[in-house]
């Protein structure tokens, strides 16, 4: 059975992120000598609301953490337009992480692997961190409750793809659905921790509205997590297609009615509606093609597609090293 947490952001964050640790025994998932990786959700070079994990979250779940391990790290990939230590610092994780001597971690900068898996009928082959899954013991997911153009929702399962060490990773996009499961399949995330501080609507994962919610959701479970997030955004998780995907290869359930909650279920925040741009429109369109996928976004017409967009081509960004601090790649 799923153990779900769920309860109403207060003032001390550290001690309900303690108590919904507890509540999900997690000192049975984390051992005093786990290596454990902690992924944000750093879509965006700087903050904005219901796009970007806030710090505090970070803080919050860093105060438990390092009370039973030493052996923490944050991490993210470099995003398609800038690196992933900008979005680190400009973001606030910076001061979060020097305050419990936790290393950030460029999954960019980190060995990659090819793996092969089949999901739902479909074979594939997708880049990961070779990190992630030969030194990590405990992954720990921390998304935030937003809905996206191309996949209905982005919460706990959806936030892998961005353990993918490549910023053009929208190479991939013609297999998302089935490419979200893989990796959620590799890493195996025990801890799925939803910053719901807001509720992002309408167009995510970038843009949209950005609605005051106050939810924070915690789970041994990434699919359960997403369950409750859906609900939240007033979407079925039967209808979001990579949900579907992983419950169909058992990677956990979405039936709430069959989960421990330590509450009854809160009523929606919103009831969420995609609106779609031409361009996103134009984006999806391309995305689920490979080969106009190749063109569009990897051929010598990219640069000067991009600049017609007035927008910077992905892979195309300067270095951001990171300012001095005690730890920057590793204990």
């Amino acid at each position: 059975m799923h153990k779900v947490y769920i309860d109403k952001i207060g003032e001390d964050l550290a001690d309900q992120m303690y108590n919904a640790l507890e509540f999900i025994e997690w000192t049975k998932i984390i051992l005093p000598d786990s290596k454990v990786f902690v992924k944000p959700n750093l879509a965006w070079p700087e903050p904005k609301p219901g796009v970007t994990t806030t710090p505090r979250f970070l803080d919050a779940l860093l105060s438990v953490l390092t009370s039973r391990t030493q052996h923490v790290y944050v991490g993210e990939s470099d995003g398609g337009t800038f690196p992933a230590e900008e979005a680190f610092v400009k973001n606030g994780m910076l001061d979060v992480c020097k305050r419990y001597n936790v290393p950030f971690v460029n999954l960019t900068h980190k060995p990659a692997v090819m793996i092969e898996d089949v999901v739902a009928g479909r074979p594939l082959k997708i880049e990961a961190s070779r990190f992630l899954l030969e030194e990590i013991d405990v992954f720990i997911t921390l998304p935030v409750l937003k809905t996206h153009v191309v996949t209905t929702v982005t919460l706990g399962l959806k936030n892998q793809w961005g353990c993918i060490p490549t910023p053009m990773r929208l190479l991939y996009h013609y297999f998302l659905d089935w490419g979200i499961v893989a990796l959620n399949r590799a890493y195996a995330p025990q801890i799925s921790i939803l910053d719901g501080t807001y509720a992002m609507d309408r167009r995510g994962p970038l843009e949209g509205d950005a609605i005051s919610a106050g939810w924070m959701v915690v789970s041994d479970n990434v699919v359960a997590l997403d369950a409750i997030g859906c609900h939240l955004l007033g979407v079925n998780p039967t209808d979001v297609r990579h949900i579907a995907f992983a419950e169909q290869e058992g990677l956990g359930f979405t039936d709430i009615a069959k989960m421990q909650l330590n509450r009854p279920l809160p009523a929606p925040v919103i009831e969420s509606y995609l609106e779609p741009t031409v361009l996103d429109q134009i984006a999806i369109f391309l995305y689920k093609r490979k080969w106009w996928s190749q063109l569009a976004f990897a051929s010598p017409l990219t640069p000067l597609l991009y600049r017609l967009m007035g927008r910077t081509a992905p892979g195309h960004y300067q270095p951001y090293p990171l300012p001095d601090y005690a730890h920057t790649s590793g204990h």
